[in-house]
C-alpha cells in the first residue's frame, strides 16, 4: 500500500512537471530590450562634431577667413539640427517602443497604443523636418508600427517578435545615424 502511494505521488509530480514545462514552452517568448545593446555614443559624437565645427569657425574668424568660418558654422548648424530633428526624437522613439513592449507584457493595451501613437507622431515630425531621403526609413518604421498595432489588437503571438524587430530597427537607425543622415538635410 505504501509503495502504491509513493508511486502515485511520483506520477502526480511527474505529470505536474510535464504540464508546467509544456505551458512554459507554449507561452510566447518575451523580448527583453535590456539585453540589446543600447548606448548613447551617437549623441556624444553629434555634439562633439558640432562643437568641433564651432571651434573651427572661431579659428577661421580669428584668422580673418570669413568664408571658411561661414562654412564651419553651417556644418555646426546642420549637426545641431540632426540632433534636434533626428537623434533626440529617435532616442525618445526607442524608449517609447521599449516601454510599449513592457506594457504589452503587463497586458496594458491602452498604454501600448498610446506609446505607439506617440511614436508615430515623432516619426512624422522627423519626416517633415528632413529631406525626401528620410521618408523611406520612416515609412518602413511606420509600416512596422501598423503591423504591431494589429498584432497587439488581435493578441497575436507574433506581437513579441514584432516588438523585437521594431526595437532592433530603431536601435540600428540610431547607431548608424551618420550613414542614414549622410545625404539628408534638415
Amino acid at each position: 500500500m505504501k509503495k502504491i502511494a509513493i508511486s502515485l505521488t511520483l506520477l502526480v509530480l511527474i505529470l505536474l512537471g510535464k504540464i508546467v514545462y509544456d505551458a512554459k514552452q507554449a507561452a510566447p517568448k518575451a523580448w527583453i530590450p535590456v539585453l540589446e545593446g543600447t548606448n548613447f555614443e551617437y549623441l556624444d559624437t553629434a555634439v562633439d562634431e558640432a562643437l568641433s565645427s564651432v571651434s573651427d569657425a572661431s579659428t577661421d574668424l580669428a584668422g580673418n577667413n570669413a568664408v571658411k568660418a561661414r562654412e564651419s558654422l553651417q556644418q555646426a548648424r546642420q549637426r545641431l539640427l540632426a540632433l534636434k530633428n533626428y537623434y533626440i526624437p529617435m532616442t525618445k522613439i526607442r524608449q517609447l517602443i521599449y516601454d510599449a513592449a513592457r506594457f504589452s507584457d503587463l497586458h496594458q493595451t491602452e498604454k501600448v497604443k498610446e506609446n505607439l501613437k506617440t511614436t508615430r507622431s515623432l516619426l512624422l515630425q522627423i519626416a517633415s523636418a528632413g529631406s525626401a531621403d528620410i521618408e523611406k526609413p520612416v515609412d518602413e518604421l511606420l509600416e512596422m508600427i501598423d503591423e504591431l498595432i494589429v498584432a497587439v489588437d488581435t493578441q497575436s503571438k507574433e506581437a513579441s517578435d514584432k516588438f523585437e524587430a521594431l526595437g532592433h530597427r530603431v536601435n540600428l537607425m540610431l547607431l548608424k545615424g551618420a550613414l542614414i543622415l549622410k545625404e539628408i538635410r534638415f
